[in-house]
């Protein structure tokens, strides 16, 4: 029986050599593009997945959500391959409940290494208890059931997250914010990181996320060039596929460190501008975009709407 895995990652790009490359080991892979699309996934393949790799910056639900949200009901190995290479982000995927913790770029003989050691090490681990006690009280994760006593309990979802979290960690102290995170996860407005007005921290997070801006684009270049180093002979027919991607991850890449160079001359920078055609950047915006998105965008604008500006500032 072949081995499936669940791979949690946003950049189309990353996650098709990564898909090629598993496929070639011989796994079946399952691709999520965002958070919630990857707990229906694994909610619809419960039972099949045998293992999880799974980003941390994902849209609609954050990886770290994710992970929480899964060990929940299930020990699955899951490996976090994410650019976040700050200390306390590979403490807190590790004590989250991540079996291992890679940073983006990686090579990909090592990463492969790495999960053929997390499903040799599922297949030698026992299964944990699924039922909780906390004297009268029953919780049931396998069939989702609340008892106390006698009584059913009805519940709803997000009361019924909240009590297995206190439950399964009953010996120990859970603050606030570990139960947003948990239950809520990072896009609720309680959040720490939202309310974070600290300007040295509002810095670090911003140096962090151009951190990951970079290190993705580089990751799916590195990831494709090893493809072809490690299959390009026998499968001749991903080098061209993945030489397009090479190329447009660099010019990605190229945009994005001009970006950042600009925005950090924003306070002394004096942009050239000309007559643009708003109309027409909104459009061009829209069908740019749609490739990364799984719902229709429907674009609804007054044509030749004109301003003074820069364009690429605009985009």
């Amino acid at each position: 029986m072949k081995t499936t895995l669940l791979l949690v990652e946003d950049e189309a790009a990353l996650a098709d050599s990564l898909t090629t490359e598993f496929e070639l080991e011989n796994m079946s892979v399952i691709w999520a593009k965002d958070g919630a699309e990857a707990l229906t996934l694994f909610k619809n393949n419960e039972g099949k997945i045998n293992v999880i790799i799974l980003d941390w910056m994902l849209p609609k639900l954050d990886g770290f959500s994710v992970l929480r949200k899964i060990r929940q009901s299930s020990q699955v190995p899951i490996i976090m391959l994410t650019a976040r290479d700050y200390i306390g982000d590979k403490v807190a995927g590790l004590t989250g409940g991540a079996d291992d913790y890679i940073t983006k770029p990686f090579e990909m003989e090592e990463l492969v290494a790495r999960v053929e050691v997390a499903l040799r090490h599922n297949r030698q681990a026992v299964s944990p208890a699924t039922i909780f006690q906390v004297d009268d009280l029953l919780v049931d994760t396998d069939n989702k059931r609340v008892q106390r006593g006698e009584v059913i309990m009805p519940l709803t979802q997000r009361e019924y997250e909240l009590l297995v979290e206190l439950v399964a960690h009953q010996d120990e102290a859970c603050s606030r914010d570990d139960l947003l995170a948990a239950v809520w996860g990072t896009d609720f407005d309680g959040q720490p990181m939202k309310q974070l007005h600290d300007r040295q921290e509002q810095q670090k997070l911003f140096i962090m996320n151009a951190a990951h801006e970079l290190r993705t684009p580089i990751a799916t270049i590195r990831s494709h060039a090893q493809l072809i180093e490690r299959h390009g002979r026998a499968h001749p027919e991903i080098v061209l596929k993945s030489v397009n991607y090479i190329t447009e991850e660099s010019r990605q890449m190229q945009q994005l460190i001009e970006e950042l160079l600009q925005l950090s001359r924003a306070d002394r920078l004096t942009l050239d501008t000309h007559l643009l055609n708003l109309s027409e950047t909104v459009q061009h915006l829209a069908e740019k975009l749609a490739s990364a998105f799984s719902q229709t965008i429907e674009v609804h604008v007054t044509p030749n709407m004109s301003v003074e500006s820069n364009e690429s500032a605009i985009e």
